[in-house]
């Protein structure tokens, strides 16, 4: 929804109906919505999974800084920031998901061995 700001004048002048259109009043709302929704949804399957503290901690926090971030900074009136954030909140937010997971996974593989060297 953020990089549909970008030419969201010229979808006005050509007739296009946007969703960056439709919401344009309350774009950062939505967006807000939407990345409470992931999160949730990214904490609910690590609860599925079993996934550790860590998890929640580096990925699910993780995801909540940077997009909140992302939705508080970025200035929906300038194609060259939203240009900017479009190209770098992937690899914050994908980043910090990312080294949850395998910070999580690791600290598990290193209990797991831990328990079989004991046995």
């Amino acid at each position: 929804m953020v990089y549909a700001h970008m030419d969201i004048n010229d979808d006005a002048g050509v007739g296009i109906k946007s969703i960056a259109l439709k919401h344009k009043a309350n774009t950062k709302c939505i967006l807000a919505g939407l990345a409470a929704s992931m999160v949730g949804l990214l904490a609910g399957a690590g609860v599925a999974t079993g996934a550790g503290i860590t998890f929640y901690a580096i990925s699910c926090g993780g995801a909540a800084l940077t997009l909140g971030a992302m939705i508080k900074r970025v200035r929906l009136k300038d194609p060259g920031n939203i240009w900017w954030w479009f190209c770098n909140n992937c690899w914050m937010t994908g980043g910090v998901i990312s080294l949850g997971l395998a910070i999580d996974y690791s600290l598990s593989y290193i209990e797991d061995q831990s328990e079989e060297r004991l046995n």
